[in-house]
């Protein structure tokens, strides 16, 4: 194993758990990127995202490994920059 992979291999070890982070409700400028930015404060990767924005509504979707003792407060963070947005949001440990 190279430096590098060894380095990776640990880094994702510091990663207790995974969730899925769901988005929905009306499609406006960027939620998902008001998602990612409050998910840059946290310690954790961000593994795949995705959306559909389809006749005004939006359904996304951010895959992320952490460590799950931030669950409620990223939860809680998520939910208050969302909620003026008119869009529900959800946390869901995996």
């Amino acid at each position: 194993m190279s430096h590098s992979e060894n380095q990776q291999t640990q880094s994702l070890e510091s990663y207790k758990g995974s969730a899925i982070i769901l988005i929905s409700g009306n499609s406006g400028p960027e939620p998902l990127q008001t998602v990612l930015n409050i998910l840059s404060e946290y310690s954790l990767k961000v593994v795949d995202q995705q959306k559909i924005c389809m006749a005004g509504r939006l359904i996304g979707a951010v895959q992320i490994h952490f460590d799950p003792v931030h669950a409620d407060a990223i939860e809680s963070e998520l939910f208050s920059a969302m909620k003026p947005l008119g869009l529900d949001v959800a946390l869901e440990i995996l």
